[in-house]
């Protein structure tokens, strides 16, 4: 039997968003958010639908969003795709989840913790940062609001980005990175080294609870849709593409004709003025027995066209 992909947004939300299993999540966070243990003792799921309003007014479905003790806010979101913007993206859900916190007559001392997760199934690119952003060795990078010299103004926002491709291979005897492996992987094989090695019971119990979850019908058909409807997408992608580059090309053609007629207008116009020019020159030649030099400079013509003047002169008998 193979085993469904966890880092998948269905499967994903079956593990880590079961409340019957609140113990896989709680585990993966603990092993690398600052934070103190006893916050994890009481947990909670929120609605995924948490209302963050997007630009057009809609609402952004959030992977998974839970609260702990003290009513820290997490969000944790898993990314296989690398678009565009995703900067500007954890910006406005780290900004939203802050301040739906607060009702209109609350202090802003009750503002607790904001904290979203991000794991992403691709390295981060330096160029969709506008060169600002630097590459990491570490796979996990923590962000704060900060000054240049990296004292913290407050510890009440914070984004922690996980690049799976980065995650170091083999066995670390890390709980932290025992999830990650867990997350990014693939094949049977994988699933079973990591069980067999990782001392992390929560882990464990996970990859036990995903073998249950590959064998369901149920999983395999939501997997499948989801399948499908990645699929859907890239094909409306590479569809808007094609349509794209072959507006793109007529668009040139045209473009390209208009103004190949203009520049052969005139080069047109220009080589009749040229040829009225060399012909002024051999009447003027002709009526006056000048020079043509003199007669070409008289009428302003270029001395390129000397050799020219003197061949029909020449046919001429002059």
């Amino acid at each position: 039997m193979e085993y469904l992909p966890p880092r998948y947004d269905s499967v994903f939300k079956a593990l880590f968003g079961d409340k019957n299993h609140k113990e896989f999540i709680l585990s993966f966070l603990k092993s690398f958010l600052e934070c103190p243990g006893d916050e994890f003792f009481k947990i909670k799921f929120l609605d995924p639908l948490f209302p963050i309003e997007c630009k057009n007014g809609k609402y952004c479905t959030l992977d998974l969003l839970v609260e702990t003790k003290s009513g820290h806010k997490i969000n944790i979101e898993m990314q296989n795709s690398d678009l565009n913007g995703f900067d500007k993206r954890v910006a406005y859900y780290l900004s939203r989840l802050a301040s739906k916190q607060l009702s209109q007559a609350e202090s802003y001392e009750c503002l607790n913790r904001s904290i979203v997760i991000f794991i992403l199934n691709y390295e981060m690119k330096p160029e969709k940062f506008n060169n600002s952003f630097q590459r990491f060795k570490s796979c996990l990078s923590d962000w704060r609001l900060r000054n240049k010299k990296g004292e913290d103004l407050t510890d009440s926002l914070e984004v922690n980005i996980i690049e799976l491709p980065k995650v170091p291979k083999g066995y670390k005897n890390n709980f932290f990175y025992d999830w990650l492996s867990f997350i990014r992987a693939d094949k049977k094989e994988e699933f079973e080294m990591i069980e067999e090695k990782t001392e992390c019971k929560e882990l464990k119990d996970a990859i036990v609870t995903l073998r249950r979850l590959s064998g369901s019908e149920l999983q395999q058909a939501i997997f499948e849709a989801e399948l499908d409807a990645k699929r859907l997408k890239n094909a409306e992608i590479s569809t808007a593409k094609e349509e794209g580059i072959k507006k793109g090309v007529e668009k040139g053609i045209k473009k390209g004709i208009k103004e190949g007629i203009k520049k052969g207008k005139e080069e047109g116009m220009k080589e009749g003025e040229t040829r009225k020019a060399i012909e002024d020159v051999i009447n003027l030649v002709l009526a006056t027995k000048m020079p043509i030099e003199k007669a070409m400079k008289i009428l302003k013509v270029e001395s390129k066209y000397k050799k020219q003047i003197e061949k029909k002169l020449k046919k001429l008998g002059i």
